[in-house]
C-alpha cells in the first residue's frame, strides 16, 4: 500500500570525488538501491574555487595558481566498473531530454546509481556571465569536453550494450544573451556597452589569441569552421571533434584563458595534452559499446 522510497543523496564533487569519495565508492559498491546525484563544479565552489580531484588538466584554480597538472578523475568510467552500477553523465542544456531520462533511469534501477551533471559556476570565469550558465554546458558537450552518457546494466540482461552514448540535441550553437554569434567584440560594445559589460563580449585586455565567440562560423551549418584544425596531432586518435572548438570553448573561460598569463611558457602544452585527454576519453567510451555487445 506504500509506495516505493526514494533514496538520493546530493552533493558536490570536493564531496563525491575527493573528501567523500571513500564513502560513495562504499555505498555504490553495496548493492543497496540508493541514488546519488553529484553536482560536478570541478573545484570547492562553496569555499571559494579551490583545486580538486574533479578539476581538469590545466585550469587555474585556488592551490594550481599556474593550472592543475594532473588529470581529473574520471568518476563515471570508475563506477562503471563494478558492473552493477546505474551511470549517467548529464548536462542540462546540452540535452533536457537525456538528463530527464537519466534520472527516470536511476530512480527506476533497483540498485545503486550515481548521475554527474555539469553545473558551471562563478569560480569558472565565463566570460559570458553566469547568466548563460546553461549554454555553457551546452558548449562543453558540443566541445567534446563534458561527455553525455547512460550506463544501465539492466541492458546488459537483454543481450544489450550497457552504454549508450548521448548527444547534443539540434544542431546549431545558441545564441548568448542575445548576441551576435560572430564579429568583433569591439563592434558589440560601440552598439551596446550594457550588453557588452552583461554578455559574451566582456572586453579583456590580457589575451591576444581568439575568444569564444570570435572564431568564424560556417555559413551553411553555423557551426564553428573546422579548416586548420590539428590532423594527426592526436596521436593516432580519431578526430571525434575538433580541436578548434575546444579551444574556443577554453578560451570563454577564466579559469583556462588565464593560464597564458600564469604561466604562458607551458599553456599550449597543457591546452595541447587536455585536448588528447579529452578525444582519448571519448574513444575509451565509445568502445566500450563495442566491446559490451
Amino acid at each position: 500500500m506504500l509506495g516505493k522510497k526514494s533514496v538520493w543523496a546530493i552533493g558536490g564533487d570536493g564531496w563525491a570525488y575527493d573528501i567523500g569519495f571513500a564513502g560513495i565508492d562504499h555505498v555504490l559498491a553495496s548493492g543497496e538501491d540508493i541514488n546519488i546525484l553529484v553536482l560536478d563544479t570541478e573545484c570547492y565552489s562553496n569555499t571559494g574555487g579551490q583545486t580538486s580531484k574533479a578539476t581538469p588538466l590545466g585550469a587555474v584554480t585556488k592551490y594550481s595558481p599556474d593550472g592543475k597538472r594532473t588529470f581529473k578523475k574520471d568518476l563515471g568510467r570508475m563506477m562503471m566498473t563494478y558492473g552493477t552500477v546505474y551511470v549517467a553523465s548529464v548536462a542540462l542544456g546540452a540535452n533536457y531530454q537525456q538528463t530527464i531520462d537519466a534520472f527516470r533511469e536511476a530512480e527506476a534501477y533497483p540498485g545503486p546509481s550515481i548521475v554527474i551533471a555539469y553545473c558551471p559556476c562563478i569560480n569558472h570565469g565565463i566570460r559570458a556571465g553566469m547568466g548563460s550558465s546553461i549554454v555553457e554546458e551546452r558548449k562543453a558537450v558540443e566541445a567534446g569536453y563534458w561527455p553525455i552518457y547512460r550506463f544501465n546494466p539492466l541492458l546488459a540482461a537483454q543481450s544489450l550494450s550497457p552504454y549508450i552514448a548521448d548527444s547534443v540535441t539540434g544542431t546549431h550553437s545558441l545564441p548568448v544573451n542575445g548576441l551576435q554569434l560572430s564579429g568583433s567584440p569591439l563592434d558589440v560594445e560601440r552598439a551596446d556597452k550594457l550588453k557588452a559589460g552583461e554578455g559574451s563580449w566582456i572586453s579583456v585586455n590580457d589575451e591576444s589569441s581568439l575568444l569564444t565567440m570570435d572564431y568564424p562560423l560556417d555559413s551553411t551549418t553555423g557551426d564553428f569552421k573546422e579548416s586548420g584544425d590539428v590532423g594527426g596531432a592526436s596521436g593516432g586518435l580519431p578526430e571525434l571533434f575538433p580541436q578548434k572548438r575546444l579551444f574556443a570553448f577554453l578560451d570563454g573561460e577564466d579559469r583556462y584563458a588565464d593560464i597564458k598569463l600564469a604561466a604562458p611558457g607551458a599553456a599550449d602544452m597543457l591546452r595541447h595534452t587536455l585536448s588528447l585527454r579529452t578525444r582519448l576519453l571519448h574513444t575509451l567510451l565509445a568502445s566500450l559499446e563495442q566491446v559490451m555487445q
